[in-house]
Protein backbone atom coordinates (compact mmCIF):
# COMPACT_ATOMS: atom_id res chain seq x y z
CA UNK A 1 0.00 0.00 0.00
CA UNK A 2 1.31 3.43 -0.92
CA UNK A 3 2.39 5.70 1.90
CA UNK A 4 1.74 9.37 2.43
CA UNK A 5 4.22 11.71 0.79
CA UNK A 6 4.52 15.35 -0.20
CA UNK A 7 6.37 14.70 -3.45
CA UNK A 8 4.61 11.72 -5.07
CA UNK A 9 2.44 13.20 -7.84
CA UNK A 10 0.28 10.06 -7.99
CA UNK A 11 -0.47 10.25 -4.26
CA UNK A 12 -1.28 13.94 -4.46
CA UNK A 13 -3.60 13.37 -7.43
CA UNK A 14 -5.38 10.56 -5.56
CA UNK A 15 -5.96 12.80 -2.55
CA UNK A 16 -7.19 15.65 -4.78
CA UNK A 17 -9.74 13.25 -6.29
CA UNK A 18 -10.81 12.27 -2.77
CA UNK A 19 -11.45 15.94 -1.93
CA UNK A 20 -13.49 16.30 -5.14
CA UNK A 21 -15.52 13.18 -4.27
CA UNK A 22 -16.09 14.49 -0.74
CA UNK A 23 -17.38 17.80 -2.07
CA UNK A 24 -19.82 16.07 -4.41
CA UNK A 25 -21.66 14.93 -1.27
CA UNK A 26 -21.65 18.23 0.62
CA UNK A 27 -21.70 21.98 0.16
CA UNK A 28 -18.87 22.32 2.68
CA UNK A 29 -15.47 23.25 1.22
CA UNK A 30 -12.92 20.59 2.18
CA UNK A 31 -9.28 21.67 2.22
CA UNK A 32 -6.53 19.10 2.69
CA UNK A 33 -3.15 20.26 3.99
CA UNK A 34 -0.15 17.95 4.41
CA UNK A 35 2.97 19.01 6.28
CA UNK A 36 6.26 17.18 6.81
CA UNK A 37 5.93 18.02 10.51
CA UNK A 38 3.82 20.29 12.67
CA UNK A 39 6.89 21.59 14.45
CA UNK A 40 10.25 20.60 15.83
CA UNK A 41 10.21 18.94 19.25
CA UNK A 42 13.23 20.47 20.96
CA UNK A 43 12.76 18.43 24.19
CA UNK A 44 12.93 15.26 22.07
CA UNK A 45 16.19 16.40 20.47
CA UNK A 46 17.58 17.25 23.90
CA UNK A 47 16.54 13.84 25.20
CA UNK A 48 18.26 12.11 22.28
CA UNK A 49 21.43 14.10 22.92
CA UNK A 50 21.34 13.34 26.64
CA UNK A 51 20.92 9.60 26.05
CA UNK A 52 23.77 9.51 23.54
CA UNK A 53 26.01 11.50 25.88
CA UNK A 54 25.24 9.20 28.82
CA UNK A 55 26.02 6.15 26.70
CA UNK A 56 29.35 7.66 25.68
CA UNK A 57 30.24 8.35 29.32
CA UNK A 58 29.44 4.72 30.13
CA UNK A 59 31.65 3.50 27.30
CA UNK A 60 34.55 5.72 28.41
CA UNK A 61 34.15 4.60 32.00
CA UNK A 62 34.50 0.88 31.23
CA UNK A 63 36.98 1.26 28.35
CA UNK A 64 40.03 -0.96 29.14
CA UNK A 65 42.61 1.10 27.25
CA UNK A 66 44.19 4.27 28.66
CA UNK A 67 43.29 7.62 27.13
CA UNK A 68 43.54 11.29 28.03
CA UNK A 69 40.91 12.73 30.43
CA UNK A 70 40.38 15.36 27.72
CA UNK A 71 38.17 12.88 25.89
CA UNK A 72 35.83 12.72 28.88
CA UNK A 73 34.93 16.28 27.99
CA UNK A 74 34.94 16.08 24.20
CA UNK A 75 33.39 12.69 23.40
CA UNK A 76 30.18 13.12 25.44
CA UNK A 77 29.62 16.51 23.79
CA UNK A 78 30.14 15.05 20.33
CA UNK A 79 27.85 12.15 21.19
CA UNK A 80 25.15 14.58 22.33
CA UNK A 81 25.33 16.42 19.01
CA UNK A 82 25.13 13.17 17.04
CA UNK A 83 22.25 11.90 19.19
CA UNK A 84 20.24 15.09 18.71
CA UNK A 85 20.93 15.08 14.96
CA UNK A 86 19.81 11.44 14.71
CA UNK A 87 16.51 12.23 16.43
CA UNK A 88 16.04 15.22 14.10
CA UNK A 89 16.58 13.07 10.99
CA UNK A 90 14.48 10.07 12.05
CA UNK A 91 10.81 11.08 12.51
CA UNK A 92 10.04 7.86 14.35
CA UNK A 93 12.57 8.66 17.07
CA UNK A 94 11.32 12.20 17.51
CA UNK A 95 7.75 10.91 17.67
CA UNK A 96 8.73 8.25 20.22
CA UNK A 97 10.40 10.84 22.47
CA UNK A 98 7.51 13.32 22.26
CA UNK A 99 4.45 12.77 24.51
CA UNK A 100 1.18 12.22 22.67
CA UNK A 101 -0.39 15.31 24.23
CA UNK A 102 2.52 17.44 23.04
CA UNK A 103 2.28 16.05 19.48
CA UNK A 104 -1.41 16.85 19.35
CA UNK A 105 -0.83 20.32 20.77
CA UNK A 106 1.74 21.05 18.06
CA UNK A 107 -0.54 19.69 15.34
CA UNK A 108 -3.45 21.82 16.54
CA UNK A 109 -1.33 24.98 16.64
CA UNK A 110 0.02 24.30 13.14
CA UNK A 111 -3.49 23.54 11.85
CA UNK A 112 -4.80 26.85 13.18
CA UNK A 113 -1.97 28.68 11.44
CA UNK A 114 -2.64 26.79 8.18
CA UNK A 115 -6.35 27.60 8.46
CA UNK A 116 -5.49 31.29 8.16
CA UNK A 117 -2.66 31.09 5.63
CA UNK A 118 -4.63 28.83 3.26
CA UNK A 119 -7.69 31.08 3.34
CA UNK A 120 -10.09 28.42 4.60
CA UNK A 121 -12.17 31.20 6.16
CA UNK A 122 -12.47 33.00 2.81
CA UNK A 123 -15.60 31.28 1.48
CA UNK A 124 -18.83 33.23 1.03
CA UNK A 125 -20.73 30.94 3.43
CA UNK A 126 -17.81 30.41 5.84
CA UNK A 127 -18.30 26.68 5.32
CA UNK A 128 -14.68 25.57 4.92
CA UNK A 129 -13.37 22.49 6.70
CA UNK A 130 -9.61 22.02 7.00
CA UNK A 131 -8.15 18.52 7.22
CA UNK A 132 -4.60 19.07 8.45
CA UNK A 133 -2.13 16.16 8.40
CA UNK A 134 1.26 16.29 10.14
CA UNK A 135 3.25 13.40 8.70
CA UNK A 136 6.13 13.24 11.21
CA UNK A 137 3.79 13.37 14.21
CA UNK A 138 1.20 11.20 12.45
CA UNK A 139 -1.52 13.49 13.71
CA UNK A 140 -4.62 14.83 11.95
CA UNK A 141 -6.73 17.84 12.91
CA UNK A 142 -10.15 18.71 11.45
CA UNK A 143 -11.00 22.41 11.82
CA UNK A 144 -14.38 23.80 10.67
CA UNK A 145 -15.09 27.44 9.89
CA UNK A 146 -17.81 29.36 11.75
CA UNK A 147 -20.42 28.54 9.10
CA UNK A 148 -20.16 24.82 9.86
CA UNK A 149 -22.30 23.57 12.72
CA UNK A 150 -19.57 22.47 15.13
CA UNK A 151 -21.88 20.40 17.34
CA UNK A 152 -23.41 18.60 14.37
CA UNK A 153 -19.95 18.14 12.90
CA UNK A 154 -18.65 16.55 16.08
CA UNK A 155 -21.57 14.11 16.27
CA UNK A 156 -21.77 13.27 12.59
CA UNK A 157 -18.17 12.93 11.55
CA UNK A 158 -16.69 11.24 14.60
CA UNK A 159 -16.31 7.88 12.74
CA UNK A 160 -14.81 9.68 9.73
CA UNK A 161 -12.35 11.57 11.93
CA UNK A 162 -11.37 8.33 13.66
CA UNK A 163 -10.76 6.80 10.22
CA UNK A 164 -8.58 9.79 9.32
CA UNK A 165 -6.53 9.30 12.48
CA UNK A 166 -6.15 5.57 11.79
CA UNK A 167 -5.01 6.18 8.19
CA UNK A 168 -2.45 8.82 9.20
CA UNK A 169 -1.16 6.64 12.03
CA UNK A 170 -0.59 3.84 9.49
CA UNK A 171 0.90 6.33 7.03
CA UNK A 172 -1.45 4.83 4.44
CA UNK A 173 -2.62 6.67 1.34
CA UNK A 174 -5.74 4.80 0.24
CA UNK A 175 -7.39 4.65 3.70
CA UNK A 176 -6.78 8.40 4.07
CA UNK A 177 -8.41 9.08 0.69
CA UNK A 178 -11.40 6.90 1.66
CA UNK A 179 -11.70 8.68 5.02
CA UNK A 180 -11.76 12.08 3.29
CA UNK A 181 -14.63 10.91 1.07
CA UNK A 182 -16.41 9.57 4.16
CA UNK A 183 -15.97 12.97 5.81
CA UNK A 184 -17.81 14.59 2.91
CA UNK A 185 -20.72 12.15 3.22
CA UNK A 186 -20.80 12.71 6.99
CA UNK A 187 -21.12 16.46 6.41
CA UNK A 188 -23.97 16.00 3.92
CA UNK A 189 -26.95 15.94 6.36
CA UNK A 190 -26.10 19.36 7.83
CA UNK A 191 -24.50 20.77 4.66
CA UNK A 192 -26.20 19.11 1.65
CA UNK A 193 -24.59 19.25 -1.76
CA UNK A 194 -27.58 20.98 -3.40
CA UNK A 195 -26.73 24.12 -1.38
CA UNK A 196 -23.38 24.46 -3.15
CA UNK A 197 -23.04 27.46 -5.43
CA UNK A 198 -19.55 26.90 -6.83
CA UNK A 199 -16.17 25.52 -5.80
CA UNK A 200 -14.44 28.37 -3.96
CA UNK A 201 -11.28 26.69 -2.69
CA UNK A 202 -8.71 24.54 -4.57
CA UNK A 203 -9.05 20.78 -4.24
CA UNK A 204 -5.41 19.88 -4.62
CA UNK A 205 -3.25 19.00 -1.62
CA UNK A 206 -1.98 22.21 -0.07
Amino acid sequence: MSGLTLTDATARARLARAVEDAERATSAEVVLALRVRAGRSWPALAAGGAVASALMVSVLTVHPWPFSPFWFLVDPLLAAVVGAALVAEVPGLERLLTPTARRREKALAAARAAFETLGVSGTSRRNGVLVFVALAEREVVVLPDVGVDAAALERAVCPAVEALHAAVDRHALEPLAEAIVALGHALAPSHPAHARTHDELPNEVR
